[in-house]
């Protein structure tokens, strides 16, 4: 993984979204714009996110996908209904012409599954890695004797078309799987395929 951001071949940049900053980002905007391709790799989580890049890759509003709150009246979740909301981003300029890929991993959680929504369902980027975490919606908490804590989403999230999200997450469009051998080699194989899906035209 590199640094921040860098153009590893002619066009071709990646942004490591964990030690890039917003600032950073926002400086190199224009490039970016104009670039063949942009890598993002989140599988450290990080100080930039999909939140900050998201509105230069739409030309018209997005949603996220219905937030689903639980309104419980009787036990045993008899009748139980859902308080719907969601939001949306409008867009920004420069528009990004160039070709979006995303390494994922299972640490992509929560509000990187938000966005992983989003992207999914307007066809934004093409994904590499592995599947995200499968787990989103607001934390409650219940403190129990000892310090222990108990934590469960307080949302039912499902994706754009209804369909299930939990366990599942968003699957990637290029499968990768890290291998002994390429860590012995000292080589990074979501980074290669990514940046082998990059120079495809």
């Amino acid at each position: 993984m590199y640094n921040t951001i860098v153009e590893i071949e002619p066009g071709i940049y990646y942004i490591n979204m964990a030690n890039c900053t917003e600032k950073e980002f926002e400086q190199k905007k224009e490039a970016l714009a104009n670039a063949k391709a942009v890598i993002y790799d989140q599988r450290g989580g990080g100080r930039l996110n999909f939140f900050q890049i998201v509105p230069y890759l739409i030309e018209k509003p997005v949603t996220s996908t219905w937030w689903n709150v639980s309104q419980t009246v009787y036990p045993d979740r008899k009748d139980v209904q859902f308080h719907k909301s969601k939001w949306s981003m409008q867009p920004k300029q420069p528009f990004f012409k160039s070709k979006s890929i995303i390494i994922n991993v299972p640490s992509v959680v929560s509000a990187g599954e938000t966005m992983m929504g989003i992207i999914d369902h307007y066809n934004l980027a093409t994904t590499v890695g592995e599947p995200t975490a499968g787990c989103n919606g607001n934390v409650n908490n219940i403190i129990l004797p000892c310090g222990y804590r108990v934590m469960w989403t307080g949302m039912k999230v499902l994706k754009h078309d209804g369909s299930q999200l939990y366990l599942k997450g968003f699957e990637p469009d290029y499968p990768v799987k890290r291998t002994i051998q390429a860590i012995r080699e000292g080589r990074d194989e979501y980074l290669e395929k990514a940046l082998e899906v990059a120079k495809q035209e």
